[in-house]
């Protein structure tokens, strides 16, 4: 079972979404049947990692965020396809010195055609014109509170190959 995360502005980032994912028994169109027992639930989850690799990703969403510590930043969201479902990950870039680089090479294998010197990260336009576009992300695993956390480490232009995983 993967757990199914709100927005995350904090970052406990990387983490797995599966849409697919339901309660069983609810049907999901009618909100006046939703119940739920809650008591036995554990509220920090579970994940159902993602074996590390190379995942050809396509870019689901980005937007202008602040990070906890008040730095401007992108968070990014990668759909990917895994044992014939559509899983999400999360990256971040802020925009701090040492973030820079890492913005760059985000931006440079997503969107080679775009200009980067007078980039613009609250443009919604600009945001808009990233989402949709294709790359791979190469996918790790990380400890996080206690329990092991998918990340994305890079992010790397797209190939022509059709495959969605290649192992590290």
């Amino acid at each position: 079972m993967t757990q199914v995360l709100p927005d995350d502005p904090m970052g406990t980032a990387n983490a797995v979404y599966d849409p697919d994912d339901a309660v069983a028994g609810v049907a999901v169109d009618d909100d006046d049947a939703l119940v739920f027992d809650l008591d036995s639930v554990d509220e920090r989850g579970t994940f159902e990692l993602i074996p590390a690799g190379i995942y050809d990703a396509t870019v689901d969403n980005v937007e202008y965020t602040r990070s906890s510590k008040g730095n401007p930043m992108l968070t990014w969201q990668f759909a990917i396809q895994h044992e014939g479902k559509e899983r999400r990950l999360w990256h971040h870039t802020v925009f701090v010195e040492n973030g820079l680089p890492r913005v760059k090479r985000t931006l440079s294998r997503i969107a080679p055609d775009m200009p980067l010197n007078q980039f613009r990260p609250k443009d919604q336009a600009t945001l808009n014109s990233l989402m949709g576009r294709s790359c791979r992300v190469r996918v790790g695993q990380r400890p996080y509170e206690g329990q092991m956390r998918n990340e994305v480490r890079e992010v790397l232009p797209p190939t022509q190959e059709s495959a969605t995983f290649l192992p590290s």
